[in-house]
């Protein structure tokens, strides 16, 4: 029987739902925007007129977008639709009834494609002019959407979540279960809901669910039906991520065990402290002079020593030296970036500078903090900072505003926007580099390797040119011969020369010449 897939496998399926998550976030995160600059703008706004105030106050050029993203949504959902039920009704339903009853020569299977074609046209104008006539009847959009639910939820949802999990039911268990959902509906619409008022879809698709569990574990089933297990690619997933987890808590582990190759991995280059002790000096000065900030010039001390210190590394640190305190250098570069970023974010927010400063200060450092150092401890640094600051964002309740409180929380989420989208991006181009970084040094570890094996393999064609016109007859016994061979085949080697499985295969098929 043919099959219809929406994925190729489980790993497309997975990319599928991830980018589809991602997207759906980021729709419903502009949506919440929309919803919040409607309630900053008018806050005593009744539900009933907030359309009509959200076409009334956004400019023409967008209430043109406004109209064709509507249109867009109606016909991208109508098409989908559509196509499903003509699937749903030309190929499950009426070509596996006509199989059945014809022998399955060519000539009736090409009348079958033929018959499934113009079912599935019929059934597309039969469905789209019903829906129309349906649209006309009833304008109430919130009654129609309790019907698409009423007649969605109950009857296809219970059956598409025990698949997903793994159930695969016989067609009259599928039955069984939409009858007992679409019954629980009609009976629950009918006694239930007009003296509670609450909707019955998910009561009926538990119904749905239950109903197929019980005909399935009641009535005998054919070979194949049930709990089926993981195929071997989910499997395999499952086993690279234990791997994964398990070389995630060894790194952990030995990176606690020892701390000083650890910091020593965070030492950066001399390029990266020059480029950050410039930004801090830079940004310093910037923000005390432009912002006129007067009374701060113990803390814009420490910031300048730091700065200067970052600078001055490169100059009164030989190469020398820094080989042999790398994991000191380490410890201090990241507690002084600390300092200088996060922590300093942290003191204008405790402190309460202007708001638009410290939106931009936060930005800026975070964005730097991320940049130069690991994508772990940078997001790290960046989740607890964001934490502490919403925590100390309290004191600007009791501060006096020259702006107004709506362009204050308009400024807080345009910042937040923003700052979503720079770190979105940044983390991106990190992990790709990473990823990048990762294949070079593979591929140079398989030249290297494919370098030493060729220069062994030569080292050997020489070793036997060499000895093959000074071996006597009268060499000793075949002890002395056989040993005598093994150690013409390692006297290269030496303790930087690493040994691999082709190696003792040469020397074991010395032994049979």
């Amino acid at each position: 029987m043919q099959r219809v897939y929406m994925a190729s496998g489980p790993m497309q399926a997975q990319k599928v739902f991830s980018y589809a998550a991602t997207f759906a976030v980021i729709i419903q995160f502009f949506i919440i925007l929309i919803a919040v600059f409607t309630f900053v703008g008018a806050p005593g706004l009744s539900k009933v007129g907030i359309w009509d105030y959200i076409t009334a106050h956004i400019p023409v050029f967008f209430k043109g977008f406004v109209a064709v993203s509507l249109l867009a949504m109606a016909m991208s959902t109508a098409d989908s639709c559509l196509n499903a039920c003509a699937v749903m009704v030309s190929h499950d339903l009426v070509k596996n009834f006509i199989k059945s009853i014809e022998n399955g020569t060519e000539k009736t299977t090409q009348n079958i494609d033929q018959c499934q074609l113009k079912i599935a046209r019929w059934t597309t104008l039969t469905v789209g002019l019903s829906a129309m006539l349906l649209t006309f009847r009833c304008k109430d959009l919130l009654k129609l959407m309790y019907w698409s639910l009423n007649c969605k939820v109950p009857i296809l949802a219970a059956p598409f979540i025990l698949a997903v999990f793994g159930f695969r039911g016989t067609p009259q268990t599928a039955l069984i279960g939409m009858a007992t959902g679409v019954l629980t509906i009609l009976g629950w619409n009918e006694w239930v809901q007009p003296p509670t008022g609450i909707d019955g879809s998910f009561v009926a698709m538990l119904a749905n669910g239950l109903a197929m569990l019980a005909a399935h574990y009641l009535f005998k089933q054919p070979e194949g039906a049930g709990w089926v297990g993981p195929d071997h690619t989910f499997i395999q997933m499952q086993q690279a991520r234990a791997r994964k987890r398990a070389a995630q808590k060894e790194a952990i582990k030995n990176s606690l065990l020892d701390i000083k190759q650890t910091l020593h991995r965070f030492q950066p280059s001399r390029a990266t402290l020059t480029g950050v002790g410039f930004y801090v000096l830079i940004s310093n000065l910037l923000i005390y002079f432009v912002a006129s900030i007067s009374d701060h010039d113990c803390w814009l001390t420490l910031q300048l020593l730091v700065g200067a210190g970052l600078l001055g590394y490169s100059t009164f640190v030989s190469a020398k030296v820094e080989s042999s305190i790398g994991w000191l250098v380490g410890l201090f570069w990241v507690m002084g970036l600390a300092f200088c970023l996060p922590i300093n974010v942290l003191w204008h927010w405790s402190h309460a500078t202007n708001l638009a400063l410290t939106l931009g200060i936060s930005l800026s450092h975070l964005v730097v903090t991320l940049l130069v150092l690991p994508l772990y401890l940078g997001v790290s640094f960046l989740m607890a900072t964001l934490c502490i600051a919403i925590c100390l964002s309290s004191v600007y309740c009791t501060k006096t505003f020259v702006l107004a409180p709506s362009t204050i929380a308009l400024l807080l989420l345009f910042f937040l926007g923003l700052s979503l989208i720079i770190f979105g991006i940044f983390v991106y181009l990190k992990t790709k580099n990473n990823r990048y970084l990762r294949q070079v040094t593979y591929l140079k570890g398989r030249e290297a390797v494919s370098t030493s094996r060729q220069f062994k393999s030569s080292l050997y064609d020489l070793a036997m040119v060499s000895t093959s016109g000074t071996e006597c007859k009268g060499n000793g016994s075949i002890l002395a011969q056989a040993v005598h061979k093994v150690e013409q085949s390692i006297s290269f080697l030496d303790s930087n020369m690493p040994l691999y499985k082709q190696d003792f295969q040469g020397i074991i098929h010395k032994l049979y010449d």
